[in-house]
């Protein structure tokens, strides 16, 4: 996916070109339309102006958006070191986001995370940490793409010994401290070369070899030396991936911890140790990355960050699948997906980034059914029904005391219905079943061997006036069905509209609080199927409902697994004690909901009725 991506870096004033060099790259290199805001109006940044100064050879005319909240974007890419919630809220405008190597209160919401520089804080993990990103260079770019430690050692292919090259602005005036400091460990003037970043302020008055200006090409210099002394940054990366060598002078100790995390040889903080220099420069072998041997930050064909960029997309918007909030924060990540829980209604969400579409085709009920259960979906139907008869009678029983609804002669919609085995259950209960699912082949089976009215249908787009000449439904059950909708809010209020006077919602779903989530919380959402895109628990389920025009009448625990609880609970509690415990406290690994549509306009106010 080459789309449209809009490019947001940091122009920080003090905070380095890094981050903007990164996104013009970026830019340049991407297939599709991107485009660079600078975001205006703030008088810690440097404003449009100064930037193209800094950088006159850009094409920025090509690039620069001003106006980016009047577009569409298929990704907004946030390269600002660290972004506040009020800054993304401002700046996300509703579409899917990637933080790179976001460090604010930012990497909770982003829909995604790549980190391409090591992080000394434990908090979020990111969904990618790849080191070879964080150049952002094409690696049809270089000339000799490699991270053959030899190229390295190899002296006879360097013009020149030392390069010093601290960024765009240098304000700690590190490139003097630098000179200077290797010039008392005995390098000559001559053989120290400087690159002037396009935003330093102040001369470099020192003699030495060359001074150099940089731009955003800056790095072309690097080959031609054996040593590029600098502080943690792009540059040290840039060094390695042109054949030099990077030695670190840092200005904070922040910086002197990430350097030693991402294995760089450091020579001071703020200083130069005259002993570090002359073990570099007796045993330059020994200090590059253990990484740099193995290959690490090789740039290959497929391996640049904007060929990863177009091989994902976001399969839902950055919002919750039942309110539509975009209040979120992130509860886990994984390479390829995203788990959110919405701040508004509670529940928790997936954003998945594979690309890779659930297809209900007649090998997920056969082939797929049968490594999970041992037998086809048909093979099983007799089982599922029975399942489906179990269903009927504990909806009888919340039935109980309206005895002016009897099941027979009432209409019942089975969405997701497969091959049929709850509507062939409700049809022996005297009930008139009608059914859609997203498979042919399983509508085929239902209509040609059962019998029963079904149609293939998305629920979303379901008219049944149209497909079975009806206008409303007394019963409508989802069977592991609701999970997977990624517009279950919108899905509840049609079921709503379709259903009858004192109609009935009927639906179970995995339960993100039941045993085995609560065993091992992040390993249940990482073996969640991808194509489940909510995750529900009883009290989410019954404050969605309530507010979405339904009163909860019951909730089921339909099976029961007292071996997936702690062995000394076991023990102690023994298998009726745990069984207990599933349903008195809802810690069965799937529930059902029986709800009854609330026929008046007082939805806040209705309260559950009996629970079971």
């Amino acid at each position: 996916m080459n789309g449209s991506i809009l490019l947001i870096p940091s122009i920080r004033r003090k905070g380095g070109l890094g981050h903007l060099v990164r996104m013009m790259r970026l830019a340049l290199s991407w297939k599709g339309q991107a485009s660079i805001f600078l975001e205006p109006g703030n008088p810690v940044h440097w404003n449009e102006a100064e930037v193209r100064s800094f950088f006159p050879n850009f094409p920025w005319d090509r690039f620069l958006e001003r106006s980016p909240d009047s577009r569409t974007w298929d990704w907004v890419i946030f390269d600002r070191q660290s972004t506040s919630l009020e800054e993304y809220g401002r700046l996300h405008f509703g579409v899917p986001t990637l933080g790179l190597d976001e460090g604010g209160e930012a990497r909770l919401v982003c829909s995604f995370l790549v980190d391409t520089f090591p992080r000394i804080e434990k908090d979020v993990e990111p969904n990618r940490a790849e080191p070879r990103f964080a150049p952002m260079i094409d690696p049809s770019a270089l000339d000799t793409p490699s991270s053959d430690a030899s190229l390295h050692t190899d002296t006879s292919r360097r013009i020149r010994p030392f390069l010093l090259a601290f960024g765009g602005e240098d304000p700690y005036r590190l490139s003097e401290l630098a000179f200077d400091g290797l010039v008392t460990s005995g390098v000559s003037p001559e053989d120290i070369d400087v690159l002037l970043g396009p935003a330093r302020t102040h001369p470099f008055k020192k003699y030495c070899g060359r001074i150099l200006t940089g731009g955003w090409d800056a790095r072309n210099h690097f080959s031609q030396y054996q040593w590029v002394v600098t502080s943690f940054g792009l540059t040290p990366y840039e060094a390695i991936l042109e054949g030099s060598t990077p030695l670190l002078v840092n200005p904070t100790q922040y910086h002197e911890r990430l350097s030693k995390r991402a294995g760089f040889f450091s020579l001071g903080v703020r200083r130069v140790s005259r002993r570090r220099v002359r073990f570099a420069l007796a045993h330059p072998e020994t200090v590059l990355p253990s990484w740099v041997q193995g290959g690490q930050l090789s740039l290959e064909k497929g391996s640049s960050f904007g060929e990863f960029l177009s091989s994902i997309k976001a399969d839902i918007p950055p919002q919750c699948p039942l309110c539509e909030g975009r209040d979120h924060r992130v509860i886990y990540r994984f390479h390829d997906r995203s788990f959110f829980q919405c701040r508004g209604c509670g529940t928790e969400y997936r954003m998945y980034f594979g690309g890779h579409k659930k297809e209900y085709t007649s090998e997920y009920f056969f082939e797929e059914y049968r490594q999970q259960y041992g037998k086809t979906y048909v093979e099983d139907f007799s089982q599922i029904k029975e399942q489906g008869k179990k269903r009927l009678s504990f909806l009888r029983r919340c039935l109980s005391n309206q005895s002016s609804f009897d099941l027979k002669g009432k209409t019942l919609l089975d969405v997701g219905c497969a091959f049929g085995p709850f509507l062939d259950a409700a049809r022996e209960e005297g009930m008139i079943p009608f059914g859609i699912d997203l498979s042919a082949v399983a509508i085929r089976y239902v209509q040609e061997t059962l019998g029963v009215p079904a149609t293939v249908a998305d629920i979303e787009t379901f008219d049944p006036s149209v497909s079975f000449g009806v206008h409303s439904f007394d019963v409508i059950s989802l069977w592991y069905v609701i999970e997977h909708l990624p517009w279950a809010g919108l899905v509840l209020e049609k079921i709503r509209d379709m259903l009858g006077r004192g109609g009935w919602l009927i639906f179970s779903t995995p339960n993100g609080k039941g045993i085995s989530s609560l065993r091992s919380h992040k390993s249940f959402r990482e073996q969640s199927p991808i194509d489940h895109v909510t995750i529900w628990n009883v009290t989410q389920a019954k404050n969605v409902l309530r507010k979405s025009g339904f009163r909860v009448f019951a909730v089921r625990t339909p099976s029961h697994h007292p071996e997936r609880f702690p062995s000394l609970v076991r023990f102690l509690m023994g298998e009726r004690g745990c069984r207990a415990m599933e349903t008195i406290f809802h810690l069965g690994d799937t529930f059902e909901v029986y709800a009854q549509k609330i026929d008046h306009d007082s939805r806040s106010g209705a309260s559950s009725g009996p629970r079971h």
